[in-house]
């Protein structure tokens, strides 16, 4: 998640990532909810 934090990657490329890694939803929502990010 890193790598969101650091915008090197999106977020919907984030969740591809764990959806490929096979995290379920419910955990992807946590790492997601838990990853600082700016919207600018």
């Amino acid at each position: 998640m890193g790598f969101i934090k650091a915008k090197l990657i999106t977020v919907e490329r984030g969740i591809k990532e764990l959806q490929d890694l096979g995290y379920d939803k419910e955990h992807i929502d946590i790492y997601i909810e838990a990853t600082p990010t700016q919207k600018d």
